[in-house]
């Protein structure tokens, strides 16, 4: 279960909450399919020295690539 200071954050912005039951990964089908196309579109496809460089790629990937 998240922090509930995380709990708090998401119903303060108005975000829905949604946690997949146990042992059913087909009603997490968006968010695994999201890191499939990050994964196969842009860290299969580059490199990263250090991990700051890997987070500013893969942000401006989800910002504006996809």
């Amino acid at each position: 279960m998240p922090p509930k200071d995380y709990i708090d954050l998401l119903k303060e912005h108005h975000v829905l909450i949604s946690v997949p039951t146990q042992g059913n990964p087909e009603e997490n089908g968006y968010a695994e399919q999201l890191i499939h196309t990050i994964k196969e579109e842009e860290v299969d496809l580059s490199e990263y020295y250090y991990f700051p460089d890997a987070v500013v790629k893969i942000k401006y990937f989800i910002d504006e690539a996809y």
